[in-house]
């Protein structure tokens, strides 16, 4: 049961009817990863936090990288002083400064060697990487242990974010990209430090409604353009000849 603290701070979630207790509940008995504590993972990070995401579960992270000078134009968990430090270090501190009661799991960076391992332990994953071959391996281990998985990206004035394997209907990220892509780096092109929080707080509201087993961009890429707010939704198919999701695998979570 929640508390009175926790119903007024979450108040303004409860009242609204496809939330309410139960699904506030959901929320934090919920086991979310998220991959990446960047410009993409920060917002998204923020609101789970806030929203009391993992209070009795978990929010995971995995990041092993240092904060560094460029990041603080769009990562908004850091500051000028954590310059240098350990984000992990950062992020325990402030999350908790955000929402007391929110349990945070330290996880190693994943590695197509260790990601079935880690996304086993998790009802959701979220993607906010910056590379492909770290995109694959979380694909892969989501397809093969059928863990919903939301995807986001961002690069220059554009990004996009789509959902997969929240049922057996939908493609994986290779059915939509191929293999292999490769991410440009934001210090080659650059990204819009506002846009990365545009992303992030799509993939939150994404990972809100998959927790409560509401309708989500499960098929759709939803594709932005910041420079004249162009919103795009492109309608995706699974691939019969995919080598990961076309093959049987066992149930995983189910919400």
């Amino acid at each position: 049961m929640l508390g009175k603290h926790q119903l007024d701070r979450d108040a303004r979630h409860i009242i609204l009817p496809e939330v309410g207790i139960a699904g506030q509940m959901r929320w934090q008995h919920a086991r979310v990863l998220i991959i990446g504590a960047g410009g993409l993972g920060s917002p998204v990070l923020g609101y789970l936090a806030a929203a009391g995401v993992g209070n009795e579960g978990c929010l995971g992270v995995s990041e092993a990288d240092r904060i560094e000078l460029s990041n603080l134009q769009r990562q908004l968990l850091y500051r000028d002083d954590d310059v240098g430090n350990a984000k992990q270090d950062v992020l325990q501190d402030t999350l908790q400064a955000i929402n007391p009661a929110v349990n945070v799991t330290r996880e190693d960076k994943l590695t197509p060697k260790n990601a079935l391992d880690m996304v086993r332990k998790y009802d959701l994953v979220i993607d906010g990487s910056d590379n492909w071959h770290t995109r694959e391996a979380v694909n892969d281990a989501c397809t093969q242990l059928r863990v919903p998985l939301i995807y986001g990206a961002a690069e220059q004035w554009a990004g996009q974010v789509s959902v997969f394997n929240v049922s057996d209907a939908s493609p994986c990220l290779r059915c939509v990209f191929g293999t292999p892509q490769e991410a440009r780096a934001c210090a080659e092109v650059g990204v819009l430090g506002s846009l990365t929080g545009i992303i992030g707080s799509v993939m939150a509201t994404e990972a809100f409604k998959v927790l409560l087993a509401k309708p989500s961009l499960e098929g759709i890429l939803w594709h932005i353009d910041a420079r004249d707010m162009d919103v795009t939704r492109i309608k995706l198919a699974k691939r019969s000849d995919c080598p990961v999701c076309t093959q049987k695998h066992p149930a995983g979570t189910s919400f």
